[in-house]
């Protein structure tokens, strides 16, 4: 997975902040940290909040926030760079230092994505305020002893404000997400002498809430007729029905609870139980035997359904094999993952069919290959 990169901005400017990002942590401001202006108009400092988005080692997304300056937009002439105008600028610096560390505490105890951006409004306007403060107060920067006072000030800020470790962009318990799958089901029993094997076309909704997991599914095939004198009632033998048609119509719609027992990044191993109502409908006619041997029909093609409610069960193996991101408009915070899988179903389901002259019963027993998709919201803990 590529790092996804997210910037949340805290700047004094509202011109776009340039592609080097100089931080913090590399020390005091020099005059090399400044672009030359060859005008020699008055310095000018542009810093901004940057929060970073990353997986670690273990796929987890680790998010950090960092106070950086734009050696590209921030200007001045190397004469206009005196000591204390270096001064003035590294206590802006240091201003936003201390908002990122306060930042990165309020990420680490929990928030949502949608609070950040709200969190960071509230920065962005403190941060102003801090400035303007400051301007006032040193005559920007030309007060030296003012300038001293402040420093010793926000020294005290950053002494009291430790750095705190990254958060970790942490999933929602709950998700929701649709599948679709295909593959073959067999039939054993007198359900096998009267329905050959098919193969079955899926689409299905899915819940999830921590390792619980419920689904919705509607499946279609079209399997083979294998016994054409196969009836239902209300007719009897002396109708003589016959099948003309060669496959019946099967749609089968289900539901299931389930339990992950084995729940990791990339892999899932989901056990579950619940209900199954399966149908089988075809089209048949009276059929007599003519003074040559050969069928003909006699009357009206007739509907024969059968039905069934019975219980069925298996297991969904899922390998995750991706995970992607979902950005606001404004200021690119995450809100919600869309999670990719791969899944394989062995399943087995039960049906009895009283309906059908003589009645009858038997097991499907079906292999499934699935794509599903699953977004959860994230939230900063």
């Amino acid at each position: 997975m590529r790092p996804l990169i997210l910037s949340l901005l805290v700047s004094i400017s509202a011109a776009a902040f340039g592609a080097v990002e100089r931080p913090w942590s590399a020390g005091p401001l020099t005059a090399a940290d400044f672009a030359i202006d060859p005008e020699g108009k008055p310095t000018v400092f542009i810093g901004e909040l940057v929060q970073t988005v990353t997986p670690d080692a273990e796929g987890n997304l680790r998010v950090s926030v960092r106070a950086v300056a734009s050696p590209e937009l921030s200007v001045g002439s190397p004469a206009s760079l005196t000591p204390q105008r270096l001064a003035y600028h590294q206590l802006q610096f240091d201003e936003l230092e201390v908002l990122a560390r306060k930042f990165q505490q309020e990420l680490n105890s929990g928030m949502t994505s949608h609070g950040a951006e709200e969190r960071l409004a509230a920065y962005n306007a403190y941060y102003k305020q801090e400035l303007e403060k400051l301007a006032a107060a040193t005559d920007s920067g030309r007060d030296a002893t003012t300038l001293e006072l402040y420093r010793r000030q926000v020294a005290q800020k950053l002494n009291d404000t430790p750095e705190a470790p990254m958060a970790v962009l942490e999933e929602s318990d709950a998700g929701f997400g649709l599948y679709v799958g295909t593959g073959p089901h067999w039939t054993t029993g007198g359900l096998a002498d009267r329905f050959s094997w098919a193969w079955d076309f899926t689409f299905g909704v899915k819940v999830a809430y921590k390792r619980l997991r419920f689904a919705a599914q509607i499946s279609y095939a079209a399997p083979t007729i294998e016994n054409p004198k196969l009836y239902t009632a209300p007719f009897t033998a002396e109708n003589n029905l016959h099948a003309n048609v060669n496959n019946a119509n099967y749609i089968s719609v289900g539901f299931y609870g389930g339990y992950a027992v084995v729940d990791t990044r990339r892999f899932s191993v989901e056990p579950f139980v619940g209900g199954m109502w399966t149908h089988y409908g075809w089209t048949a006619k009276p059929m007599q035997l003519d003074n040559e041997g050969q069928l003909i029909i006699v009357g009206q093609q007739q509907g024969m359904h059968l039905n069934n409610f019975n219980f069925w069960c298996g297991m969904n193996f899922q390998w995750h094999f991706n995970r992607a991101y979902w950005a606001s408009s404004t200021l690119g915070a995450v809100r919600q993952e869309l999670i990719s899988s791969v899944g394989l179903t062995p399943y087995v389901i039960n049906g009895n069919y009283n309906t059908a002259v003589p009645g009858f019963g038997g097991w499907q027993i079906g292999l499934s290959l699935s794509y599903s998709g699953m977004v959860r919201s994230l939230k900063i803990r």
